[in-house]
This record gives C-alpha cells, structure tokens and sequence, in this order.
C-alpha cells in the first residue's frame, strides 16, 4: 500500500503543478470508468483513488473497496480486456494483482489493453492505475485508480 501512496501523491502533485500549464483540461468531474470484460460480458470494476478536475478523492485501499463483492468468474489463462470509451486515451495504465487477499502485490502485464489471467486457482483481487499525461508527457493531467475482483477456477 506504501507504493500506491506514493504513486498517488505523484498523480496529486503532478495535477497541482500543471494547473494553469495546459488549456488542454480532461472533460467531466470525475473520471471515466473503463470497461473491463471476458467474453463480451462485463466485470464490476470500482473506482478508487483520483484527481480530476474538480480535484483530488483519497478512498480506501483495494481490499476494503472490494469487500463484499463477488468475484467475476473466469477460466484459467482466459483475457481480460480493459478499454475506455474516452478520449483522450489514457496514457499509461499501471497494472498490480494481489492472490487470495494475504499475499504482496505483484506488477501485472497489460499488453494491448488485455491481461492475462493467471493459470493458478483463487481469488485474485487488481488494482490498476489510469494516468492521463499532457501531449509532450511533462506532466499529469490526471489518474484514477480502479479495482476488481475475480475468481480462477
């Protein structure tokens, strides 16, 4: 969770210098939701943490979020993809999945807006960041962390 914290107080920071450096600002007041999916049908994903326009929202971390939501069911090895009907795109998406609720983080892979699901059983809770990047990538515009939770059988 140190990682995460520090990762969003470099989207904060970043959001705080760039006021006034851009006449480029993202639309809405919140950020958008992605879409994250496995076969054409849909995954619950939760927004967290973010900073946006209006400023920034500090939720709590990925387990309490999630708490109490079931998990999505998914086959071993299938793809999950993770899109935004949103322009601009995201500039980076930063992926972290953590097995079963008791074990560390670990960096995931997204590759071409899809992840792999692992071939191991259990629960397995993500945790991604969207990061939105002015044009010459010199500062934030804008992140949102997002959260879901599936199950490998």
């Amino acid at each position: 969770m140190k990682k995460r914290a520090f990762l969003f107080s470099l989207v904060i920071v970043g959001v705080i210098f760039s006021g006034g450096c851009s006449d480029k600002e993202l639309k809405g007041d919140i950020p958008p939701m992605p879409i994250a999916s496995v076969g054409g049908e849909s995954i619950e994903v939760v927004r967290a943490s973010y900073c946006w326009n209006t400023g920034c929202v500090d939720n709590a971390g990925p387990l309490d979020i999630l708490e109490g939501k079931v998990p999505f069911q998914v086959q071993k090895g299938e793809k999950i993809k993770i899109q935004f009907n949103y322009e601009p795109k995201p500039s980076s998406i930063s992926v972290s999945r953590m097995l079963n609720a008791d074990q560390e983080w670990v960096k995931d892979e997204l590759v071409n807006d899809v992840l792999t699901v692992p071939k191991e059983e259990g629960i397995y809770y993500y945790d991604f960041l969207a990061e939105w990047h002015s044009e010459d990538e010199s500062y934030s515009l804008g992140g949102s962390y997002y959260d879901f939770v599936i199950k490998v059988k």
